[in-house]
């Protein structure tokens, strides 16, 4: 699209209202739209314009909005590290389990990226985005730990856990879902905590206990900083489209037509 010139499109669309909407109305003795194109009388006419496409302009729209969105999850994902460290300092104490919603409720108001910061305001699915990294993350962790032969009943619980949660999470189900509170709802949990919360509140069933949530805390943590270091190399991917873009618009206005030189 960087390299594409202008386009001029040649736009023809019908003019009048649509079926039962507008003048068209409701005929009050069968209950159907009355449809104008069904009038012999009325000859259908069209409004024509001609309009410029700028595939320039649409993909250094896109760069902008993903260069945002990417330097807003290497930010979130340093928030997932320092929730992580928090946690796992915790969850050390054996009496977490008996508080998992004020451990994973107000305990990580701190811990969570704001749709105001002071560089302006964020994207508008930025808690979206943390969730589904949050989610991502954890699913990883509790993989890596069922695949351990050697980790005991920690690992059948990670293997019931996969199979109770989070084997769904290609399918259409409530795992991938947001709840409310990617809209900051207070007292709501997203996805990702409220089972971890569930698994610490329920050790016989499931196999729960603050032991399995502690390891898949701590995995998780290395793979955001993993993640992390990633992120930073997709920055620096965008800082040379960025480079490109402005070296290519010089060379362009240079040539005083536009053409690509």
């Amino acid at each position: 699209m960087l390299a594409t010139p202008e386009i001029e499109v040649a736009v023809r669309k019908t003019m009048g209202c649509a079926a039962g909407r507008g003048h068209g109305g409701i005929n009050g003795a069968t209950g159907l739209p009355i449809t104008r194109n069904q009038n012999p009388y009325l000859k259908p006419r069209y409004f024509e314009y001609q309009e410029l496409v700028r595939p320039v302009e649409i993909a250094t729209k896109l760069m902008v909005i993903r260069d945002q969105i990417a330097a807003e999850l290497v930010d979130d994902m340093g928030f997932l590290v320092a929730e992580g460290k928090f946690l796992s300092s915790v969850l050390a104490d054996g009496d977490a389990a008996t508080r998992p919603q004020d451990l994973f409720g107000s305990g990580l108001d701190g811990f969570m990226p704001s749709l105001a910061c002071s560089e302006g305001r964020s994207s508008p699915f930025r808690l979206a985005n943390f969730d589904l990294l949050k989610l991502l993350a954890t699913k990883e962790s509790v993989e890596k730990l069922a695949s351990d032969e050697a980790g005991g009943a920690d690992s059948r619980t990670a293997r019931q856990f996969l199979r109770d949660n989070l084997n769904t999470i290609n399918q259409h189900s409530t795992w991938v879902r947001h709840n409310s509170w990617i809209q900051g709802r207070e007292g709501e949990l997203c996805l990702t905590d409220t089972l971890l919360a569930r698994a610490l509140l329920d050790p016989q069933a499931k196999g729960g206990g603050c032991s399995f949530v502690a390891r898949v805390v701590k995995e998780r943590t290395k793979i955001a900083e993993k993640w992390t270091d990633m992120g930073a190399a997709l920055n620096a991917e965008q800082t040379a489209w960025k480079r490109w873009h402005l070296t290519r618009s010089v060379s362009f206005a240079a040539s005083g037509d536009g053409a690509e030189v």
